[in-house]
């Protein structure tokens, strides 16, 4: 982030709907979640600081966030820079080609509702719990699997876009 502030840009870190400081629920990757963070591309595009012309980066889960929001449109979103995450929740995270056995994603879910649990929140009734139970009572590439995937409306994607995968990683990440 320091190489784009120090070419003059702004840098904004907005928390997902239902994450972080942010309220509402949280249904990661989902298409809901895409049209949210694209209600926070528009309000920075008019911010008197704001050029108008917004840029999305980032790795791994914040590729995922800025495929997910640039197949939303936003006017103002100018292009993303999607460094080494995934577009097909069902193949490349979950059930890879089909085949079960994608544990990053139960595992990485699993982390986040073990640090919020340190620091005291219920996670019994969270969304991320409800989340997890969504994958595992989900063998099959459905609605659900799809409006994660951003895959489906990529045709969409008009921005200029910088993809970058890195080969170390295939397996996780290379093939989104």
């Amino acid at each position: 982030i320091e190489f784009y502030l120090d070419r003059g840009y702004a840098f904004v870190w907005a928390d997902c709907p239902g994450s972080g400081r942010s309220t509402g629920a949280w249904d990661g990757w989902s298409r809901h979640e895409a049209e949210g963070l694209a209600d926070v591309v528009e309000w920075i595009a008019e911010q008197s600081w704001s050029n108008g012309r917004i840029g999305m980066t980032g790795e791994s889960g914040f590729c995922w966030t800025s495929w997910n929001v640039a197949r939303v449109c936003p006017p103002h979103l100018s292009t993303i820079v999607a460094y080494d995450g995934g577009v097909d929740m069902y193949r490349e995270w979950m059930y890879n080609g089909g085949i079960p056995g994608g544990i990053f994603g139960p595992y990485w879910i699993t982390m986040v509702m073990l640090r919020h649990q340190a620091v005291g929140q219920d996670i019994a009734h969270s969304d991320y719990y409800k989340w997890l139970n969504e994958i595992y009572a989900r063998p099959f590439d459905d609605e659900w699997h799809r409006t994660r995937s951003p895959i489906w409306e990529l045709d969409r994607v008009t921005i200029p876009v910088l993809s970058i995968g890195c080969w170390g990683k295939r397996t996780l990440h290379l093939t989104g």
